[in-house]
Formats: C-alpha cells, structure tokens, sequence
C-alpha cells in the first residue's frame, strides 16, 4: 500500500504561486520517494484523501514531511523556476541517501505486560532497499544491476553533495522568507540550527562521486544515476 503527502514551500503566506512537495511511502518496506512541482501544477495522479484533522489516518506518511521534506528542504519559500531545479536535484539524492543507507524499525506488536502496560515492539533495524530484497519482489537480474550500481556510492560524497544543494537553497530563498517573515511579524527562529550547521558545511575538494554499472561501462555522475536506481526499484514496489 503506497501513502502520499504534500508539502506546501509557501514560507509565511499561501499566496501567490510556490513548490509543492508530494511524498510517497511503501508501509511494507519503507520505501520513499520525493518529487516537487509547481503549486497548481496539472498531475494525472488518481488519489483519496484521509479524513480531515485525522492524521492518524496516514501517520506514516505524515512523519515523512518533517523528518524528510523540512529537514532537507527547511522552512524557506520557493517560488522560482532555479529553487525548483535545485528541489529536483535534491530529492533523487535524499531518496538515495534513505532508501539504501538509513535503517529504520518498523512496529511488530503492542502487547500488554503482567503489570497491564502496553509497549510496542519493533523489529531489527533494516534500511528500505533490504526490506525490499526480503520481499522478493525484484528479479535475480534486477537484484544484480542494482547491487552493481549501489556498491560504488560513497555515503559520505553523497551528504556532501545534498549540504551544498541545501547551502543554495538557503542562499536563494532565505532573505525573501526572513522579509516576508518580518513583515507579519512571525518567528521563524527553529530555523537557526539548521542554518548554522549548513554554514559551516566545507565545499568538498574531492572529485564528482561516479558510477559504474560494470567495469567496462563509462561513469554515470550521481546526480543522473540516482533516480535511475531508487525511483525505479519504487515502481516495483509500487506495482507489485
């Protein structure tokens, strides 16, 4: 079963035109997806809409869009065409980042103690792309193309490579916020600890990372790979 959300880039007003952010979830594996359009945009997407003020109702994906779209793409208004191409190199990176190198526990059970208190239990730490593997959802050359892919990304090149995206997101669309902000007299202070770790994010001196899909193949940056690897592998799931 797939879940969505979207995120509204709107910064401190809902007027005029800005980025919306849709997020998809797996609730088997785990598996998440970000894509970013302009507000109003005309999408072909078939979907229902969960009871309102009920958040329950889609809790999982509902956790997604602070954990993964504000953490990553912070509280600051996008409304450019630059803001929006910068948001589509940004999500296929994250989703590489979380899919194949972040482990998470899913819940298994809520059982009752002698002493009549419920705890929940949870599982053993899996990242999505192994939940996917247990599955068996993917064919043995599927598996083979995207071990071969996925074995040559640097986890650490590739959070180095989000932070400056994040770095010029932020040198874009801080000042029209923090004015916007200002102007109706809002505070936007939760801000300020992702904003000072980003300024003391170093550019990376170490070349583009690259992949390969085998030794005889040319390098692919990551950039144009990344997308080819995750969101694929979500169309799996999501026809499974």
């Amino acid at each position: 079963m797939i879940k969505a959300d979207t995120v509204a880039h709107c910064g401190p007003t809902f007027q005029g035109e800005f980025t919306r952010t849709l997020t998809m979830t797996d609730l088997v594996t785990g598996w998440t997806e970000n894509a970013s359009i302009r507000n109003n945009a005309s999408q072909r997407i078939a979907q229902t809409r969960s009871r309102p003020y009920k958040k329950n109702d889609q809790a999982t994906v509902e956790s997604k869009n602070n954990h993964v779209v504000r953490k990553h793409a912070f509280y600051w208004r996008y409304d450019t065409a630059a803001e929006l191409a910068l948001l589509g190199e940004l999500w296929p990176l994250i989703s590489m980042r979380l899919n194949f190198f972040t482990p998470t526990k899913k819940p298994t059970g809520y059982p009752t103690n002698t002493d009549g208190r419920r705890k929940r239990l949870y599982d053993k730490p899996k990242t999505p792309w192994q939940r996917v593997q247990e599955s068996r959802l993917l064919t043995a050359e599927q598996l083979r193309v995207a071990h071969a892919r996925i074995a040559r990304v640097n986890p650490a090149d590739l959070t180095r490579q989000i932070n400056q995206i994040q770095l010029r997101l932020t040198e874009l669309s801080r000042n029209k916020t923090e004015t916007m902000t200002t102007s109706r007299h809002l505070n936007m202070a939760s801000l300020e600890a992702s904003i000072r770790r980003l300024q003391t994010t170093k550019k990376p001196q170490a070349p583009a990372l690259t992949l390969r899909e085998a030794p005889d193949q040319p390098s692919r940056s990551l950039l144009s790979e990344a997308p080819r690897i995750s969101q694929g592998l979500f169309k799996v799931v999501l026809h499974r």
